[in-house]
């Protein structure tokens, strides 16, 4: 078994105005094999790895599991590490450690999100301009065999796909998650967001879901596609409300999916948008859709 205690900053809480700025690192500690759940670790240097990061990295980790493999992200560090279960120890990333993947140009927010798409890996970039001519609107990478390949052979700039943000400023990647078979092809899909977009109302947000059946086969060369091209896609419709700040499409909630025949499969997932300043008459900010 393989579970994960993040903290941000200094191995003990941190709490109060100025916490960030005394504590401008994170530390990660992986602890496998938990057999005494009612005695856990207190720390992350009590576990069986324990991953140092510095001022450089920033305080906010991402983080993306698979078999045996640990990804975390690092937006300020524009980076992305891969930890495995042969790992142990104390690893300090400011000692030099190579990340796994650096982001094409700093100031992208590379490893901001991740997900794992079964072998693959896929990194939001939301501050990164996908021209000369755009600012922040964001790029999803989907690094083919990301997930454990050799690290000699993975080049954020030669991605298998960039899926591009197409508003200015709206940071398309901020949220990435991971989908169960929506289209109903055998392959799972995938969702990414951008809060921030402006498209539909100001900023109001946009959620793109990349289906299997959409995106063209690959050839081996990289390709890039843009958020609105992917397969399915919405926009916020009232100011402010930032659809897409949170998304979940693993279940089939609604039941939809009972006695499919195109797959065999017996579940059609729904996609959950969170749209954390939605208003609701005359309440403003009153949920989340």
């Amino acid at each position: 078994m393989l579970s994960l205690l993040l903290l941000t900053g200094c191995p003990t809480p941190c709490v109060g105005v100025g916490c960030a700025e005394e504590y401008p690192a994170a530390l990660a500690g992986v602890l496998t094999g938990l057999t005494d759940l009612t005695r856990p670790p207190t720390s992350p240097r009590q576990t069986t790895l324990t991953i140092e990061g510095s001022d450089a990295l920033g305080p906010d980790w991402s983080i993306a599991l698979s078999d045996g493999v640990l990804l975390l992200g690092s937006a300020d560090g524009n980076a992305v590490y891969r930890f495995t279960a042969a790992d142990s120890g104390t690893i300090d990333l400011a000692d030099g450690t190579e990340a796994l993947l650096y982001g094409e140009a700093s100031g992208d927010g590379f490893g901001h999100a991740l997900t794992v798409l079964g072998d693959d890996l896929l990194i939001g970039a939301p501050t990164r301009a996908s021209s000369s001519f755009s600012y922040r609107d964001g790029v999803v990478y989907r690094i083919a065999d990301g997930v454990g390949g050799p690290a000699a052979s993975l080049n954020a700039d030669a991605a298998s796909l960039r899926v591009v943000g197409t508003e200015q400023g709206g940071l398309f990647g901020s949220v990435l998650v991971s989908c169960a078979d929506i289209d109903g092809d055998g392959t799972p899909d995938w969702a990414a967001s951008a809060p921030y977009d402006s498209s539909g109302a100001t900023l109001g947000g946009f959620v793109s879901l990349a289906l299997s059946s959409a995106l063209p086969a690959s050839d081996g060369s990289p390709q890039t596609m843009s958020s609105r091209s992917v397969g399915a896609w919405w926009t916020g419709s009232s100011v402010g409300e930032q659809a897409g700040k949170s998304l979940n499409c693993a279940h089939d909630l609604t039941a939809r999916g009972a006695g499919r025949v195109e797959s065999g499969a017996e579940d059609v997932p729904d996609l959950l948008i969170g749209a954390p300043f939605a208003d609701v008459g005359e309440a403003a900010d009153a949920y989340g859709a």
